[in-house]
């Protein structure tokens, strides 16, 4: 576990560049994969939410995986 907080933390400092240019790139990563966006933000439980919820849309029902997708997109764009 160790570990992966390392990771995170790596993560974080090297694609969130300063205060005023963190919107963009997670919602960039968040349309390849859901869920990085938050992630790369620090928000661990919608990262974990937005990933597999869009998983089980998508194996579900087509249309609530793309809906939980474009959620994940806009929230990693605005979340701070």
């Amino acid at each position: 576990m160790p570990y992966l907080q390392k990771i995170f933390k790596l993560l974080k400092e090297r694609l969130i560049m300063n205060h005023n240019q963190k919107h963009g790139v997670p919602a960039l990563l968040s349309l390849f994969i859901p869920g990085l966006g938050q992630l790369i933000k620090g928000h661990i439980g919608k990262a974990i939410i937005a990933f597999f919820g869009t998983i089980v849309g998508l194996m579900l029902l087509i249309i609530p995986g793309i809906f939980i997708w474009l959620w994940n997109i806009y929230d990693a764009y605005n979340s701070n």
